[in-house]
């Protein structure tokens, strides 16, 4: 039995899954209402859609949480590029990167000005 209890947007969630040898199940409970389905298939559906991740995000989540790091940090660009845009839109990278570039040089003219 694995339980994950946290706060999305303000709101409350847990996920049980249970596994045993001859069977599994899966409970949702989102904003304390219950969101299980039928099936685990149906229910993993609805985390999906509310918790707004994928099994694909959540498992190299956990993947690079658990395991060492340096297939990340040794990782090409291209390949962390394409990693990173699992979890976060590209956009959102290049958008930082050239934030931070244009605060660097102005916090480094800003330097010059004051070292005269």
């Amino acid at each position: 039995r694995v339980t994950v209890e946290g706060c999305i947007n303000g709101l409350p969630f847990k996920v049980t899954r249970i596994k045993t040898a001859s069977k599994g199940s899966l409970a949702f409970n989102l904003d304390n209402e219950d969101l299980t389905r039928q099936s685990i298939k149906d229910t993993q559906a609805i985390i999906d859609e509310r918790l707004g991740i994928s099994t694909q995000i959540l498992a190299r989540t956990i993947f690079h949480g658990q395991h060492a790091i340096n297939g990340l940090l040794e990782a090409t660009d291209a390949n962390l590029k394409d990693e990173l845009s699992l979890l976060v839109p590209l956009s959102l990278w290049k958008d930082a990167a050239s934030f931070a570039r244009k605060s660097h040089r102005s916090h480094s003219r800003r330097m010059s000005e004051l070292d005269g």
